[in-house]
């Protein structure tokens, strides 16, 4: 479905809710690869703490993260073999959640076991699946091919957000805050200035900007020594619920098919924590400069600069919603189609998946 720039203006925001809304049968971003070895680490997923640690083959096993016994974390035990063990009493269990040992009882027939939860690593990345087991289809997961594929290079990092990962996408799918948040890395006024294009398709909600012959912003100049004005291309794709893309392009002015051209794509992964915070995940990919450090140094600068600039604003705005809630709001801008389209899709998302919860 195609919204156009008019439609823009019509405010939707009156359909958002307070409640925090967690879909459970999606593939979730939980930890970089090189973020989780042979110790238990734990991660707090969708309210849920899960224990993370890989078997000694390289397997990755993520299981709830508590112990059936007295409900401590399995995470401050250790692993044995391929297996964890709880360190207040000593019960084992398997990577697949099943009691093996208890000392001093011969009961483990009588224990419900733990909790596991299915995991896909691909790309350097690892997925894990909170929902219905058996819904688990490795088809599903998101199209994040360009975090490892040849011919790219890609920085990456994760930080804490304190504030709902729907207002991390809100922010993602209007970026006309970057004339005035961001204006030492990406920022330039004609971002707030220029009308987006927005589109619909199904779960998907993508925005487009282009704005021709404009100043090129600073980390443009830092990445691929720009001095010159461009045409920039903005394209900014969410793929509902909290997996959105940024596909970013420049090019000397009037010049679209030019053979080198500066572009990255930025993969930002919003992995639910808790209902008021977020794991914010982020890469950036690039096709030029592959053996360059000095543009990884100066890209993952940029980001690091800019995410935190976002997140103190996202924590601020989280804090004040604790007050009073996001419709109460009275000013929008045409630039509200695509965020608050995107609630309303997240929205009907958690409801059909309601409704085919078993009786």
């Amino acid at each position: 479905m195609h919204i156009s720039r008019e439609c823009a203006f019509v405010p939707v925001s009156f359909f958002l809710g307070e409640k925090t809304v967690f879909l459970y049968d999606q593939w979730y971003l939980a930890a970089w690869d090189d973020e989780i070895d042979q110790q238990p680490v734990q991660r707090w997923l969708l309210d849920t703490p899960v224990v993370f640690y890989r078997k000694e083959a390289g397997q990755v096993v993520a299981m709830e993260d508590r112990c059936p016994h007295r409900l401590v974390p399995l995470s401050m035990g250790e692993r044995v073999g391929d297996n964890i063990r709880c360190v207040y009493h000593g019960a084992v269990f398997n990577p697949e959640g099943k009691c093996e040992s208890l000392p001093g009882s011969t009961a483990q027939a009588r224990c419900n076991g733990v909790r596991t939860f299915p995991i896909e690593e691909r790309w350097g990345a690892i997925f894990i699946w909170m929902g219905e087991r058996e819904k688990a289809d490795a088809g599903l997961l998101p199209p994040a091919q360009l975090l490892r594929r040849e011919g790219r290079r890609t920085v990456r990092g994760v930080l804490p957000c304190k504030a709902d990962y729907q207002l991390c996408v809100d922010n993602l799918l209007d970026l006309s805050h970057e004339a005035y948040l961001h204006p030492h890395t990406i920022g330039t006024l004609e971002v707030a200035e220029i009308p987006v294009e927005t589109k619909v398709d199904a779960n998907k909600v993508t925005v487009a900007r282009l704005m021709k012959n404009v100043e090129a912003p600073k980390l443009f100049a830092e990445a691929k020594g720009i001095d010159a004005n461009i045409d920039r291309y903005q394209t900014v794709t969410a793929y509902l619920p909290s997996f959105v893309t940024v596909d970013v392009k420049a090019t000397p002015v009037g010049e679209p098919d030019y053979d080198d051209p500066l572009e990255w794509q930025v993969l930002f992964f919003m992995t639910p924590e808790r209902g008021d915070s977020t794991h914010y995940f982020f890469a950036v990919s690039r096709g030029f400069g592959l053996d360059s450090e000095p543009i990884d140094e100066a890209l993952k600068a940029g980001a690091l600069k800019t995410i935190h600039e976002d997140i103190e604003m996202l924590e601020a705005q989280q804090a004040m919603l604790e007050t009073i809630p996001l419709q109460d709001r009275t000013l929008y801008t045409r630039y509200d189609v695509a965020p608050d389209r995107a609630r309303i899709i997240v929205d009907k998302m958690a409801s059909q998946e309601k409704e085919k919860e078993p009786t």
